[in-house]
């Protein structure tokens, strides 16, 4: 099922793309620059792990529709985001459809190249900074 905007096929794209990385992926929020890892992904949410201190957080499908829904509306300036705010749209830049560069979230299906983004965190920087 899909709405105006298409948020649950970018939802089902983005599941793609994280089922494609794998469990153990690890990003870093744009703005406080906390690294986590992604631990499972399911129909309804993805679930992370800060490496800093071992707090785990689930994702949820209808907080990234939100964020689908604004960004197709307008970019989003990642400065501005909110902490909790913060992991979604790092998870979000690994979408197909969605764009991170200059400071900005946007929807830019042309500009995106699915998996790769500045939030993501090589597996050598990942065991680094462990």
């Amino acid at each position: 099922m899909s709405d105006a905007h298409g948020t649950s096929d970018a939802w089902n794209g983005l599941r793609d793309a994280l089922e494609q990385f794998g469990e153990g992926t690890t990003l870093e929020t744009p703005v406080s620059e906390r690294q986590f890892e992604i631990d499972a992904v399911v129909p309804d949410r993805v679930d992370v792990t800060y490496t800093d201190s071992g707090e785990e957080l689930s994702l949820y499908r209808d907080q990234f529709e939100i964020l689908f829904d604004r960004l197709a509306e307008e970019e989003i300036d990642l400065a501005t985001l909110q902490p909790g705010v913060e992991p979604y749209a790092a998870v979000a830049s690994l979408s197909p459809e969605h764009s991170s560069a200059g400071g900005t979230l946007s929807r830019a299906p042309t500009d995106a190249r699915g998996g790769m983004s500045p939030h993501l965190v090589s597996p050598e920087e990942a065991l680094s900074a462990g």
